[in-house]
């Protein structure tokens, strides 16, 4: 069996080839920048990126000769993303970089038994590998669009602010894929139940959890007893981090601080100058450093408005936080046993329990532990065995179809 992972970013990808690698079926990770040492492109990124950021663009256990990189779709992208706003908009330097990933990696496809895309940026490429007689699963890392729009237009005109640019082009083109697809794969049961509401078969959907390193990840000593509130992903309205701010600011709890990691978009920025002052922020941390943070935090947030289910949060659970996610953030933490699960846009719930973690240092400390043993059920070791058993099954299903 022969099966090709394509993603014009990173996310689990990496992680999803190297489950193919183990069980001996992967063919290509097919990339756009990916850091291989001693090479020429390995070279250039030396001097380009600090070594922290190199790493993040390389899993050491993959073979490099499986790695197909194509750097200039993420190089025109990130050119893109620096011209100035027209209309009030910029160009949807994501989406073209997703394109023209598309259009390249659709010439590997057709070496595929199983082509393993991911959303936005497989279109051309499982067309193609249909065309070849593959079979085709869409890695849906985030929720059903439709299910995301509906969300997220409500909250753009809250805060009036512009619809992406791309995003009736981003819709059509993940439900055109979604169609296509023989399985689609997502990380949380969030995601799964917004896919069967927008009408996606169930007999399609395979739930398949994320995981973590427990090399990096693992509870350590905090380092002082100030109660910190940290947040990391990128500053922007879909991940609810106005929400959190207006709840901190309320909360006025003594020796207390909120972090906040991670690099704001433009729609952002006004809240965070309103509330400057409320909050630290860090505008980078690279993943290998993350851990650091979690171990000197008391409590992880993430009210997201739209998720597909966060790397971060099994992270954050790993170093033994307590975590007060949002309903939509497709979490695996148990409300009411590693932390709390509030509604979206809901302040006062933030409140609530953000201030309940804070006055009882016993349940922090008992709902951090619990964190801590239910993602180790978590593993990406668990995550390579349940992404071997998709491939297996579909292709078994495949051979049964064609008896």
């Amino acid at each position: 069996m022969n099966v090709i992972v394509a993603n014009a970013s990173k996310n689990q990808a990496y992680h999803t080839a190297l489950a193919a690698q183990r069980a001996g079926y992967l063919k290509f990770l097919l990339t756009t920048v990916y850091y291989k040492p001693g090479s020429l492109s390995g070279k250039l990124l030396s001097l380009a990126l600090p070594q922290a950021r190199r790493l993040n663009r390389n899993l050491p256990e993959l073979q490099l000769d499986k790695v197909r990189s194509f750097w200039w779709a993420e190089a025109a992208a990130r050119l893109a993303k620096k011209t100035p706003a027209i209309g009030g908009r910029r160009l949807p330097w994501y989406y073209i970089q997703n394109v023209l990933f598309d259009y390249w990696a659709a010439r590997y496809a057709a070496e595929s038994d199983i082509f393993h895309g991911f959303d936005g940026c497989s279109l051309l490429s499982m067309r193609r590998a249909k065309m070849a007689g593959a079979s085709c699963i869409l890695d849906l890392k985030i929720m059903h669009p439709v299910v995301a729009n509906a969300v997220m237009e409500e909250e753009w005109k809250r805060y009036d602010v512009p619809p992406d640019a791309s995003q009736d082009l981003w819709t059509a083109r993940t439900c055109a894929e979604i169609a296509m697809a023989d399985r689609v794969l997502v990380g949380s049961q969030t995601v799964f139940d917004g896919c069967v509401r927008a009408g996606v078969e169930k007999s399609k959907l395979v739930l398949v959890p994320y995981g973590y390193d427990q090399r990096v990840y693992k509870p350590s000593s905090k380092s002082d007893d100030c109660f910190r509130i940290l947040f990391a992903g990128t500053l922007q309205l879909r991940k609810g981090v106005q929400y959190l701010l207006e709840a901190y600011r309320r909360l006025r709890l003594p020796h207390s601080e909120l972090v906040l990691i991670g690099a704001p978009t433009p729609e952002i920025l006004p809240l965070l100058k309103e509330y400057a002052g409320t909050y630290r922020h860090i505008d980078h941390v690279p993943q290998l450093e993350l851990h650091t943070y979690f171990s000197n935090a008391s409590v992880f947030v993430l009210p997201s408005l739209v998720e597909g289910s966060a790397l971060v949060t099994y992270g954050a659970m790993a170093c033994g936080l307590p975590l007060v996610v949002s309903e939509n953030a497709g979490s695996i933490a148990r409300d009411g046993q590693d932390g709390f699960v509030v509604p979206i846009r809901d302040v006062r719930a933030l409140q609530d329990r953000i201030s309940q973690l804070y006055t009882n240092e016993r349940l922090r400390k008992e709902m951090g532990r619990s964190a801590l043993e239910y993602v180790r059920n978590f593993t990406w070791e668990t995550y390579y065995d349940r992404v071997a058993q998709v491939y297996e099954t579909l292709s078994n299903w495949v051979a049964a179809e064609h008896r």
